[in-house]
């Protein structure tokens, strides 16, 4: 139940956020025109666990990938906000302990609420990149060892956007994303000698505007 009223919490934060903006944001039309407009990603993917269990990729498992839908509200005319909801899995071997296999695998979803900035703005009008930081939520199912856990953390999300529009208002996007958590039992083996657990993510999909 506290999940569901965090998750719940987390989208009214977004939605109030975006009312704010078109509420107190004003602009001369005549000195610095843009849209505050929405645009949208659909990205496909893969995932780098990097945690304690992540030296030797798991071949019993099939690849880690993910598929992400994101929401993109323009709030000046080189920043944005970004929602975004993503579903995948995640699996990972270590044989190094003690002369022993340790393996893990899981399923996710996760949420995130990001900044975004458009680092080459009036410079190519069709080539966007984006730099990307903010602040998500992270909940799945997990097995190691036969044993089954439930996952759950808090994250932030840094990360790079590389996108191109065409004239129909559509395009290709290319992302590179590293979510760091703030707990190291993603995959139920905590070693503290090296840090939280990692995610690392590359994405291609499509973007286009929503008007």
């Amino acid at each position: 139940m506290k999940k569901k009223i965090l998750i719940f919490n987390f989208c009214l934060l977004f939605i109030n956020l975006s009312a704010q903006n078109q509420k107190f944001m004003t602009f001369d039309k005549n000195v610095d025109e843009f849209e505050y407009n929405w645009t949208g990603n659909i990205l496909f993917g893969n995932n780098f666990f990097l945690g304690d269990l992540y030296k030797k990729s798991s071949q019993k498992y099939l690849s880690n990938v993910s598929l992400s839908i994101e929401f993109n509200k323009q709030i000046s005319s080189n920043n944005s906000i970004q929602f975004s909801i993503s579903s995948g899995n995640n699996s990972g071997q270590n044989n190094s302990y003690e002369n022993n296999d340790i393996e893990f695998r899981s399923n996710f979803s996760k949420f995130d609420l990001s900044f975004r900035k458009h680092l080459n703005h009036n410079k190519v009008e069709k080539f966007l990149i984006h730099f990307l930081t903010g602040f998500g939520y992270f909940n799945g199912n997990g097995y190691n060892q036969n044993n089954e856990y439930e996952i759950w953390s808090t994250y932030f999300p840094v990360g790079i956007e590389i996108s191109f529009f065409n004239k129909n208002d559509w395009g290709l996007i290319f992302d590179v994303t590293n979510c760091f958590f703030l707990r190291d039992n993603i995959d139920n083996y905590i070693n503290e000698s090296n840090g939280n657990d990692a995610q690392l993510s590359v994405n291609l999909g499509i973007c286009y505007k929503l008007r």
